[in-house]
């Protein structure tokens, strides 16, 4: 990646600024903060579940990190385009996982939010990734075909309501 571009990331962590990445920007922020980003074991492509991950360093079962409640969304599913992975930096704590990657999402701090799905996808978005990278959807174990993708777009509103569960959540965190 380009030094300048991960220089501002840097910087702007470093200010404590609110920073939040989705796919390639998650991976980007990962590996600002010495993440690695690699290839993932399996593309992910199209509608798939995603897992909110307990925090595994409390005794409150049930309960998702920092106050992300477990009863709003333990488990959604997400619109994803990604063959490469990030590793969760160290400091970042684990928030979701899938069964074809095991690092969908990670908080930094309080003002740091990576996420490898896309929350804030659209049924046109969605249209032109297929018509400008459709040549992707080769067949694969976590592939989904075009025409199912856009025949699953019921999933569009489940996706908006966790955008912005999400967004209220880390504007909270970063206490704004």
């Amino acid at each position: 990646m380009s030094f300048l571009i991960m220089d501002f990331h840097a910087k702007v962590i470093g200010m404590g600024k609110p920073v939040l990445g989705s796919c390639f920007g998650a991976q980007l922020i990962a590996e600002v903060l010495g993440g690695k980003v690699t290839r993932n074991r399996f593309k992910e492509i199209g509608w798939h579940r995603v897992k909110a991950v307990a925090d595994e360093n409390s005794n409150n079962e049930g309960k998702i990190i920092s106050g992300l409640p477990a009863g709003l969304f333990p488990e959604f599913t997400a619109f994803m385009w990604h063959g490469d992975t990030f590793e969760i930096p160290e400091g970042a704590v684990r928030l979701f996982k899938s069964e074809a990657c095991q690092n969908q999402g990670f908080i930094y701090g309080d003002n740091v939010l990576g996420l490898q799905f896309h929350p804030e996808t659209d049924r046109q978005w969605i249209c032109n990734l297929i018509e400008d990278s459709g040549h992707e959807l080769v067949e694969g174990e976590y592939i989904q075909p075009g025409e199912e993708m856009l025949k699953n777009e019921h999933f569009l509103e489940g996706s908006r309501k966790i955008a912005f569960s999400l967004m209220d959540w880390f504007e909270k965190k970063c206490g704004n």
